[in-house]
């Protein structure tokens, strides 16, 4: 339930009962019981409210860097089934990067998919030749004029990677939970300095 609606309906079943209260004496516990639910609501929706806040801010500032990075291709014309899928990908920027981006270009023949159903079951990370695992910071689906969601859309996917790169080989490791298979026509790699993103600040 939504917290601003939560405190909507204990105001209301408040003034009912001191409503109610003038034909028939309420035992005192009721009033306690509204009053501190009507105080935890309001603390959720103040909690709730700002959590939103931070977060379009977050999105907002994020998706401006997304937007002016350049890509350098890396693969073609992969298949992503149900389970796991494993394929290399290399990190080209050195030194320090605010963050390394992964795009890929998905098709699939399955008109019921939407953006939520996706990213709660398709879920992403990288795994080093060492074995260290990075998981994914953020995940961006672009829908705009040149694709037709959910048939053919773009998606990054952003990780956060040590400044200092033992290697720069990496192997990108997809969980498809889904039932769907996607075509991955086209994979491409790229970084946003830390001196991009102080431009963006």
């Amino acid at each position: 339930m939504d917290s601003f609606i939560a405190v909507i309906i204990l105001c209301g079943i408040a003034l009912l009962a001191i409503l109610l209260n003038f034909l028939k004496k309420l035992p005192k516990f009721v009033f306690a019981f509204f009053a501190v639910s009507i105080v935890v609501a309001v603390s959720w929706y103040a909690m709730d409210s700002e959590g939103k806040k931070h977060t379009n801010s977050f999105l907002k500032s994020n998706t401006s860097i997304a937007d002016s990075l350049v890509f350098m291709e890396v693969a073609q014309n992969l298949v992503i089934s149900a389970g796991e899928t494993r394929f290399s990908l290399p990190v080209f920027l050195k030194g320090k990067r605010s963050s390394d981006c992964v795009r890929m270009i998905l098709e699939s023949d399955n008109d019921s998919l939407t953006a939520q159903s996706f990213i709660q079951n398709v879920h992403f990370s990288l795994l080093s030749s060492d074995g260290t695992r990075v998981p994914v910071t953020w995940v961006q689906i672009s829908k705009n004029e040149q694709f037709s969601f959910p048939k053919s859309f773009v998606l990054k996917i952003f990780f956060d990677l040590p400044e200092s790169l033992n290697t720069s080989d990496f192997r990108c490791v997809v969980e498809n939970n889904s039932e769907i298979t996607f075509r991955v026509p086209e994979i491409s790699v790229g970084a946003v300095p830390v001196s991009e993103t102080n431009k963006e600040n």
